[in-house]
């Protein structure tokens, strides 16, 4: 009973930095992802903008 009630702290302290630091990473996996496909959006919308422009610069 000795060993329990010296290693459980260690142990709940080690169990709720495993969870935290997993949500970290998940967190900044999502963001990652989020940011990648704006950029990737935004890529794609800027030729058809650039062309807009080009377009009422001609008239």
């Amino acid at each position: 009973m000795e060993y329990i009630s010296v290693l459980l702290p260690s142990a709940a302290v080690g169990t709720i930095f495993y969870f935290t630091m997993r949500a970290i990473v998940g967190a900044d996996r999502a963001e990652r992802a989020a940011q990648a496909a704006a950029e990737n959006e935004m890529t794609q919308s800027a030729p058809t903008q650039a062309t807009r422009g080009q377009l009422a610069a001609k008239n």
